[in-house]
């Protein structure tokens, strides 16, 4: 009997050290293909966060960083290096902004700029995109000075990410003080085959089973708000976000920057169906405080903000929520486009913009008109990007 427990222990131990081994070996190998690819190092960690670093003001690009697609220059942002002889218009966002999803040099500030040419019939325009994932209007505004002093920039193109305001103190920001010493960074071991497999999963995983672990998930990370969880946003966070659009403007302005306001678009537009569900479960494992059902209402509120703040503050509007089309084709996921959506994007500022750029001066809150009939049709075409 004992022998035989012997044996069986021992078949366990081994099959336990195979199975650690082909981690191990999957791990190396991941490490070799991100070295082929990218450039990455194979012993250091590797992710999205080697993109930035940090100052005085908090957050920022790191100068000619690299991770997978995405390229900084020289300057921090993510795009080309500044050209001094071209009107510099900045894009002011968040992820929806910086690009996730899209090919390579194809998130809409790059598309903007070369269909803002295209219909200006010029090479006078550089769209510079200065948002990066997880920034918000508060930290953009901190950094103004910065932008204004090496950019010179004419426009600011704002398309707030409106889901921050779900749940107010994330949206807070309090810069440093000058000086202040930053901690020091902590290695903890990153496992980049987890990745690959999450990936592979969301890939191959059946969509029903998919949204049944989310939920599980988002059930359980709702409890830590307990009696705070929402069926809708309150209204005092919509005053919030028009609060700090209004300051946002008021710093551009009395930099001599001409902001101009973008409403927000999403995947379902104004109205989700059943069908759209797991695509909002997906997006509330960021906002677990706020129920499903909340989302389509907290779109409505924040975007009618916005539009009070443009009418308000006399500043130009572009409808990007109406003008948007939906679904998997334009977007990736809730609210990040995919390369046809950027273009879309890219089409509805311009048609908003070059009547201000004609006119050299901003002529009070305006709605654009969706992109060209012609247009958007060749919008509908083939052009697809996989998810990463």
């Amino acid at each position: 009997m004992a022998k035989r427990a012997y044996e069986v222990c021992g078949r366990i131990l081994l099959a336990a050290f195979g199975l650690a081994l082909l981690v191990v070996l999957l791990e190396l190998l991941t490490r070799v293909a991100d070295y082929a690819a990218f450039g990455a190092p194979l012993l250091r960690n590797y992710d999205e966060e080697s993109l930035f670093t940090s100052d005085n003001l908090g957050r920022r690009g790191r100068p000619f960083a690299r991770y997978r697609k995405w390229q900084l220059n020289s300057q921090g942002y993510r795009g080309p290096e500044i050209e001094k002889d071209k009107i510099h218009i900045i894009c002011i966002g968040s992820s929806e902004t910086f690009g996730l999803y899209e090919a390579p040099d194809e998130e809409y500030p790059r598309q903007l700029e070369r269909t803002l040419n295209a219909e200006t019939g010029s090479n006078n325009y550089q769209v510079v995109n200065v948002s990066y994932p997880g920034e918000t209007l508060n930290t953009t505004r901190v950094r103004i000075p910065e932008i204004v002093s090496t950019l010179h920039p004419q426009y600011a193109v704002i398309y707030p990410s409106v889901a921050y305001y779900v749940w107010i103190p994330w949206t807070v920001h309090t810069a440093p003080a000058a000086g202040a010493s930053k901690p020091s960074p902590s290695f903890e071991f990153q496992w980049r085959i987890s990745e690959r497999l999450h990936d592979e999963a969301r890939q191959y995983l059946p969509a029903a089973l998919q949204n049944w672990w989310r939920e599980v998930g988002n059930r359980r990370e709702a409890r830590q708000y307990g009696p705070v969880t929402m069926d809708r946003v309150p209204k005092e966070n919509v005053e919030v976000l028009k609060s700090d659009l209004v300051r946002l403007i008021e710093e551009l302005r009395s930099a001599g920057v001409r902001p101009v306001l973008v409403t927000h678009a999403n995947w379902f537009g104004l109205t989700a169906t059943e069908k759209d569900r797991y695509i909002i479960t997906g997006s509330r494992r960021f906002y677990p405080m706020l129920r499903e059902e909340g989302f389509t209402d907290m779109e409505k509120q924040m975007n009618a903000g916005v539009r009070e703040v443009a009418s308000e503050q006399h500043v130009p509007l572009i409808d990007a929520a109406t003008g948007m089309p939906t679904g998997e084709k334009y977007f990736a996921d809730y609210e990040h486009f995919t390369t046809l959506g950027a273009h879309v994007m890219a089409e509805i500022l311009t048609a908003g913009l070059v009547p201000l750029l004609n006119s050299g001066a901003q002529a009070g809150p305006r709605a654009a008109a969706p992109p060209p009939t012609s247009s958007r049709r060749e919008a509908s075409g083939s052009l697809h990007t996989p998810r990463t």
